[in-house]
């Protein structure tokens, strides 16, 4: 299946966000990775993902995605307990988000290559 995306990124929020279209331009969905605020080095954005996501489908609950991965992260990386209070506080924000999404269809002109 072809798809378009759309990503959203935040120089003070620590989500980011990916908009998905089908192969017609109608929305599907939206992820949400939790992450570091965005910061622009050199012509690339740099954020580090947090391994917690957030994924809703149109016409779908929204779902949490990769706890599992990111319980491991905490030992593996040995978040501290604060760090693991601000990343379920954007869990709980991303999730919020994505709720209030308002889905846009027909992503543009987009041509094939684009």
């Amino acid at each position: 299946m072809k798809f378009n995306s759309r990503a959203f990124y935040w120089a003070n929020c620590n989500f980011n966000l990916i908009e998905i279209y089908d192969d017609r331009g109608d929305a599907m969905q939206v992820y949400i990775n939790i992450a570091s605020p965005f910061q622009l080095e050199t012509m690339k954005l740099r954020y580090f993902d947090y391994e917690l996501d957030v994924n809703k489908r149109k016409g779908h609950p929204t779902e949490i995605l990769d706890e599992e991965e990111f319980i491991q992260a905490i030992d593996k990386y040995k978040y501290s307990d604060t760090f693991i209070r601000q990343c379920r506080e954007a869990l709980t924000s991303a999730i919020e988000f994505a709720e209030r999404w308002e889905w846009r269809n027909h992503f543009g002109d987009l041509k094939e290559g684009i």
